[in-house]
């Protein structure tokens, strides 16, 4: 419904309406969101200036969202490491010479390995949206994300903020 609609740029109250569906208004949402992401792109300056206004205006929120899920992990674990601590600590190692570092820098690297629904966690990863498996805007490059994670860190964990379709990370080391 998003796809056909979307040269009208529906509203997710008249999807919603229209499907009848039970999903969230935010997933409706970012659906209708992916559904735009099919139209010509506008490359007048009016377009171009909305377009970007808008990317900024998403990363902020993501920025919020990712920020605050962090702060309530810091409440089960005060030692573990922010994007921007590890980003530092590497800054740090290859000033001082230490080549083999690795650099990479999840959502949140915890102090220690723990066990979370019976799996090992080392670290956490946020999505401030939903997880399409076959999104082919995105999908492709987060898998790519998390396989580095998981064989660079250990195991670790992806959190979506408005939730993901089942088996959407099939990745080893990953959940």
């Amino acid at each position: 419904m998003a796809c056909r609609l979307r040269f009208e740029h529906p509203k997710p109250e008249l999807v919603i309406a229209e499907t009848g569906t039970s999903l969230g208004y935010d997933v409706v949402s970012a659906i209708i969101e992916s559904a735009l992401r099919l139209l010509p792109i506008d490359n007048t300056p009016e377009g171009i200036r909305k377009r970007q206004a808008k990317e900024i205006e998403k990363a902020n929120k993501a920025d919020d969202a990712e920020s605050a899920f962090v702060v309530r992990l810091l409440e089960v674990d005060p030692q573990l490491l922010r994007e921007s601590q590890q980003q530092t600590q590497i800054k740090a190692a290859l000033e001082a010479g230490q080549h083999n570092v690795v650099r990479l820098t999840p959502d949140a690297l915890l102090s220690r390995c723990v066990r979370i629904c019976g799996r090992d966690c080392a670290w956490v990863e946020f999505k401030n949206t939903f997880g399409f498996r076959l999104s082919p805007f995105v999908a492709a490059r987060n898998k790519k994300q998390f396989r580095k994670y998981a064989s660079s860190l250990s195991p670790g964990m992806v959190v979506y903020k408005l939730g993901y379709e089942m088996d959407h990370v099939k990745i080893e080391g990953t959940f």
